[in-house]
């Protein structure tokens, strides 16, 4: 394991100090486990389709599309696009929205199990409104 790690750390100078940074700001350097692994993970600056590349320029295969969240890979042309046209028309707003209710719409339609949805932000929101419900 030496050797490989030896050529990990002479290639990712930038994520060490990446690393580095991050522990200082970021309870563990890291907002996500799955997402660090010794000494340090990599600092990705961006991607396209299937390759990431790293801040010392790197690229690498992402062969996970976080996780398959991303199964149009990374800055998908039609999805950039789109959301290009909507951050001028605004982002994040505490009232309804036509674009929630079209989606609910399209699910409920798509879906003979589905009667109504509920969106949340995150999976712990979402859970313990299913917790709420079930109750």
């Amino acid at each position: 394991m030496g050797k490989i790690l030896e050529i990990y750390e002479s290639r990712t100078q930038q994520s060490a100090q990446a690393a580095k940074r991050a522990e200082q700001a970021v309870v563990g350097g890291n907002s996500r486990g799955a997402a660090y692994w010794t000494p340090y993970p990599l600092t990705i600056e961006r991607a396209s389709g299937t390759t990431v590349v790293d801040l010392d320029g790197h690229e690498y295969i992402d062969i996970t599309n976080n996780y398959t969240s991303l199964v149009h890979s990374h800055a998908y042309p039609p999805i950039v696009d789109a959301v290009t046209r909507q951050i001028s028309a605004g982002t994040a707003w505490t009232a309804n929205n036509i674009w929630q209710m079209e989606l609910g719409e399209t699910l409920i339609d798509r879906i003979p199990s589905v009667e109504s949805v509920r969106f949340t932000n995150s999976g712990s929101e979402a859970g313990i409104l299913a917790l709420n419900i079930a109750r």
